[in-house]
């Protein structure tokens, strides 16, 4: 579940999101996005690809699906004895750690994701999954192999928990999604599966309104509608974040009560300057239709959904129509090559996936991804010359990519991705103009995906921190540098900014030379809360205000990076950029904790939330919200003697 999700990456303080349906593995999205600067493994925000989403099952045949008690009437013990009819079919397409299960029974209560993995460690254990049942009595916890499963059985079954012997025995893997889906009962006619009747979750929809409603699901409704619905949403998230803080720090109780419920003032949604062709970068996938012919387009559904469908984007309208007129061109080619499109049911096939990016600058990048299978080096090399001459002297000679990449893509063991990259046509990088700057992007350095919208974001942020003229910004999870180098130019500030993926940050470096930035910039590769505690534990010698901007994917801050700006006595104010506002309340809530062993420093109050629409037609919205260091007097009120103040002034 997303709750459950969430709780795993929160207390393993990393960045693994649940984006999409059929979301990846929490241990092969932990392993792309394990720290707070790295964004290479996770879609980015109301993205139609469901690939980044898909890649742990697609890969490996690991199912993951909401956790559920496998006793299930008639099933056999064995994923052997089920084989013949599918049940357990992804097993046999590579690693899983669903091969290697116990269910550990008899858990004391009130026992959560982190406390059961935290026990787990300290017995000297190492699984791959933990997923905790309903009211949290027992769980599921999966290994890399028949030893490491035999072996915990024996600690576990020895183990006495706050007066609870703990029980192991072993348990079956999942039924296989595409097995389930095929032996559960049909909804009546018209009718979603465990739902309403709704046009949506029909299957006798034409394939381009069935894509219509998995990449751009609010499309037939107003797009004023659109941003009251997702005021909405960011109020429900704004209203549990309050809940929690006030929880934790009774000091809030008055300003949430003034606010309605809300942790702090709510301003109007900025909407999307254009809501039609407006996505810089799509994945798509490399499929066959109902002939076998090859298909270049988006998924309807994922490996959990159970279905494969691959449409043409050519009826998407957030798509631009020179992305769709290169999507054809690869289309064309994977049908006359005489590799076949890869088959995630059976892990056979080659081609993969193909990335996009088109900006405002006229320049194109292209990334085709494959699956080498047991080609030679000469076939691969072969393939290679392929397609540089389709695109210089081919049909693909009149619309060529600037920059075009080949991508190998295998896994081994779940978790193990290894992707080596090859430039075949044209420069390593492209360019992007974005409010009268000019950045550099390479193929795996995250840049938002509206560009028009992000210069609304940006110039937000800017506004934000204005007022407070800092004199030093650190821009944390800075990916190629974009804000910090725009509040550098118009703050005239000095900017400091913390990324973990090394391409990213030479991507910076490069923009801070392009723009002309270069003195008052610095840019720093590693963890941002092993990097951003260094440069806090060193004196600072500024007289001036200090500002954080951070700028987190879907499940928001590493606990850590938290921990390093509470301690951080200088950072006065903190803006910070969410483009999942649920996702990021538990960050919230911690900035406003009282001060603890865990928490030192004094807390930050919420003061305004501001979204802003970056992705219309979608349900996701970005939202800036502005944070300000509380006095020691004031964060050391009592909730009586703060609505005493505010009656005397």
């Amino acid at each position: 579940s997303l709750e459950a999700a969430n709780e795993a990456v929160n207390s393993c303080g990393d960045r693994a999101g649940v984006d999409e349906p059929g979301s990846p593995s929490l241990e092969a999205a932990n392993e792309a996005v394990n720290s707070c600067g790295d964004r290479a493994g996770v879609d980015e925000p109301g993205s139609p690809s469901l690939e980044a989403a898909n890649e742990a099952v697609d890969s490996c045949g690991d199912p993951i699906e909401d956790v559920e008690r496998e006793e299930e009437e008639g099933m056999d013990d064995t994923p052997a004895a089920g084989k013949s009819d599918g049940r357990y079919a992804y097993v046999d397409r590579g690693f899983t750690s669903e091969l290697y299960k116990l269910e550990i029974c008899n858990l004391p209560k009130f026992i959560g994701f982190q406390q059961v993995k935290k026990r787990f460690k300290g017995l000297g254990l190492n699984p791959v999954k933990v997923k905790i049942g309903p009211k949290n009595s027992w769980c599921f916890v999966t290994f890399r192999s028949e030893e490491d499963k035999q072996a915990a059985m024996k600690i576990i079954n020895a183990t006495v928990w706050k007066k609870n012997a703990l029980f192991a025995k072993p348990a079956r893997p999942m039924i296989d999604p595409l097995f389930k889906k095929k032996h559960k009962p049909s909804a009546p006619r018209g009718e979603v599966e465990g739902g309403p009747k709704s046009r949506e979750g029909s299957q006798e929809l034409p394939l381009e309104e069935r894509l219509s409603n998995a990449v751009t699901p609010l499309l037939r409704k107003p797009y004023a509608e659109q941003l009251q619905m997702k005021v909405a949403d960011i109020k429900q998230a704004l209203q549990a974040a309050a809940k929690e803080i006030k929880k934790s720090n009774p000091c809030f109780s008055k300003q949430i009560e003034e606010h309605e419920g809300l942790m702090c003032a709510l301003d109007d949604i900025h909407p999307s300057p254009s809501v039609t062709a407006y996505r810089n970068k799509c994945e798509f996938t490399v499929g066959a239709d109902a002939e076998g012919k090859a298909v270049v387009g988006f998924r309807l559904s994922s490996y959990v959904g159970g279905d494969f469908s691959v449409v043409s984007p050519e009826t998407c309208v957030h798509v631009p129509q020179n992305m769709k007129d290169l999507v054809k061109l690869f289309q064309q080619y994977f049908s006359q090559s005489s590799l076949a499109p890869f088959n995630s049911r059976t892990n056979e096939g080659y081609w993969r996936q193909v990335m996009i990016r088109c900006y405002s600058t006229g320049e194109v990048m292209a990334g085709v991804q494959m699956h080498p299978q047991q080609l030679s080096e000469l076939e691969l090399a072969s393939e290679k010359s392929k397609i540089v001459s389709f695109f210089t002297e081919g049909d693909g000679s009149k619309q060529p990519p600037n920059s075009l990449y080949f991508q190998f893509f295998s896994r081994k063991t779940q978790g193990d991705d290894k992707i080596e990259s090859d430039i075949l046509l044209g420069e390593k990088h492209v360019h992007e103009s974005l409010l009268g700057m000019k950045f550099q992007i390479s193929p795996d350095a995250f840049f938002q995906t509206n560009t028009l919208a992000t210069e609304v974001l940006y110039s937000l942020v800017a506004e934000l921190c204005g007022p407070f003229k800092p004199e030093r910004v650190y821009d944390i999870c800075c990916g190629t540098g974009t804000i910090g180098l725009y509040l550098a130019k118009t703050l005239l500030t000095e900017v400091i900014g913390v990324e973990m993926v090394e391409q990213a940050v030479e991507n910076a470096k490069a923009n801070a030379v392009i723009n002309g930035i270069t003195k008052s910039t610095l840019f720093l590769c590693g963890k941002a809360e092993d990097v951003l505690s260094k440069q806090l534990e060193a004196p600072l010698h500024i007289q001036g205000n200090v500002i954080g901007v951070v700028d987190p994917p879907r499940t928001g801050l590493h606990p850590k990076v938290v921990q390093a700006i509470r301690r951080c006595s200088e950072i006065k104010q903190l803006v910070y950029v969410s483009c999942n506002p649920q996702g990021a309340v538990s960050n919230f809530v911690d900035f406003c904790r009282k001060p603890s062993h865990r928490l030192k420093g004094l807390p930050f109050r919420p003061v305004k939330a501001i979204p802003v629409d970056m992705f219309p037609h979608t349900n996701h919205c970005e939202m800036v919200v502005l944070f300000e260091r509380m006095p020691q007097e004031q964060s050391e009120a009592t909730p009586q003697a703060q609505i005493q103040d505010s009656v005397a002034a």
